[in-house]
């Protein structure tokens, strides 16, 4: 699979950032080299390392700092790449996007859809968050 070399050496550099290996100026480093070969990865078409690379776009901390890269606008596109590919964590991320208007238009249509199929590839979460949306949107779910 192509970026799968590069995935792997991101997910190894991952590990030791998860680990907390080093001081916090290591750990700094250790990250850029995460994201520049989740990057890499992404860009050349590997489906997890392109949802990888959208949740870095998320508004989370990175090493207890704000995300100095938060934008749901590229975070949104990312997602949408890997859920082309069928994972289910991009398809419950993307739909959680269309719901709340992240990055893209709100369409409830497009987030119960992207739900639904995160559910059916066996995705806990999107199970919930998919029953969640048909009790806060009822008459939407008779439609589609």
């Amino acid at each position: 699979m192509k970026g799968d070399k590069k995935y792997k050496m991101a997910s190894i550099v991952h590990y030791k950032i998860y680990n907390k290996q080093g001081n916090s100026d290591n750990l700094k480093s250790i990250f850029e080299k995460y994201f520049k070969l989740l990057r890499e990865a992404a860009y050349q078409g590997h489906p997890l390392a392109q949802y990888n690379y959208a949740q870095q776009f998320e508004d989370i901390g990175i090493l207890g700092m704000n995300n100095p890269i938060f934008n749901y606008s590229k975070s949104f596109y990312w997602y949408k790449k890997a859920a082309i590919n069928d994972v289910p964590e991009a398809l419950n991320s993307l739909g959680y996007c269309y719901e709340f208007g992240l990055g893209c238009s709100k369409d409830l249509t497009k987030a119960y859809e992207c739900y639904k199929k995160s559910s059916e590839l066996g995705y806990n979460i999107a199970k919930k968050n998919l029953k969640q949306f048909k009790k806060q949107y009822p008459t939407l779910k008779s439609s589609v």
